[in-house]
């Protein structure tokens, strides 16, 4: 038996992970556990950690801490809206 989803539109999840973020992290994991067992230290390992911890989906409307990160800096540094008192608008 197979049971549907509520929304077929919406990601799928996987750990609190979308497919591709958990792809990403496994690599990411992989690469950095090799590289901390040459370089014997585990400071390397804080990569995917900090990766996994920024794209983990747990905020509301099923939004990551990433997302509200670009947000912030489109809003502060790439396109602030701009208002014109007074100006028809055409």
């Amino acid at each position: 038996m197979y049971i549907y989803p509520n929304d077929l539109n919406e990601r799928k999840l996987f750990l609190k992970l979308t497919v591709y973020d958990l792809i990403v992290a496994g690599i990411l994991i992989v690469f950095f556990v090799i590289y901390a067992s040459r370089v014997f230290s585990i400071i390397p390992l804080l990569v995917p950690f900090t990766f996994c911890v920024l794209k983990v989906r747990v905020l509301e409307h099923n939004t990551n801490l990433w997302q509200h990160i670009l947000k912030v800096f489109n809003f502060l540094i790439k396109s602030q809206q701009e208002y014109y008192w007074g100006k028809n608008k055409e």
